[in-house]
């Protein structure tokens, strides 16, 4: 059997966040300080000297870090591809031209098109509109996306009307999560949102 060699990682960048989603798994309180630029031009010439290739930025809300902008280009200088995960609340239009040269991907976080399970989950009554702002504005730009959506046992009859919605705007990147009570707010809120393997079972029906 031939090993998979590791070529991409996921690097949070901070824990700090503008959203208070019920099924995340981040430490609240913010444990850590932001990560700097210093730590960043270390942390990528030692990914980089083990065949790191590729760098997902998260958070947190990595959007929120001062230095993510010079984080990502000193990444792209050591010839790293790069995608970054946001919830959306921080991505202006000047973001995303800034970012049309630095990234290959933006990932944005979506959990429903109905407000209610918004709510459950922890997203304010502006987070379906917002999305869809945001869409808009990568593909303006032709910056390629991906929609993320946790699934859980209260959004799961949501996804296949959430997946139809997204192919009619263009979309043609949607991967859909598996919820980890792992630690953090997630754990505190397993029971609300933890889900069957039947429920997996009918998700995976549905994109299929």
């Amino acid at each position: 059997m031939t090993d998979k060699k590791l070529t991409r990682v996921c690097i949070s960048t901070t824990d700090r966040c503008n959203e208070s989603c019920r099924f995340c798994f981040a430490h609240k309180p913010v444990l850590q300080k932001d990560m700097t630029l210093q730590e960043s031009q270390i942390i990528l010439r030692n990914l980089k000297s083990l065949g790191i290739t590729k760098a997902d930025w998260s958070g947190g809300e990595s959007l929120l870090v001062k230095d993510i902008f010079s984080m990502i280009r000193q990444a792209k200088e050591l010839g790293f591809s790069n995608t970054l995960t946001t919830n959306g609340k921080a991505l202006t239009s000047s973001k995303v031209a800034k970012l049309k040269t630095l990234v290959d991907r933006v990932n944005l976080s979506f959990c429903s098109l109905n407000p209610l399970t918004n709510s459950i989950m922890g997203k304010d009554a502006e987070h379906i509109e917002l999305i869809f702002r945001k869409i808009r504005e990568l593909q303006e730009q032709n910056l390629p996306l991906r929609i993320n959506t946790v699934i859980t046992k209260q959004n799961i009859c949501d996804v296949e009307p959430l997946v139809k919605k997204l192919t009619e705007l263009g979309v043609t990147e949607q991967c859909l999560m598996e919820y980890s009570p792992l630690r953090g707010i997630a754990k505190e809120h397993a029971n609300m949102f933890h889900k069957s393997q039947r429920i997996l079972r009918s998700c995976t029906r549905i994109v299929s």
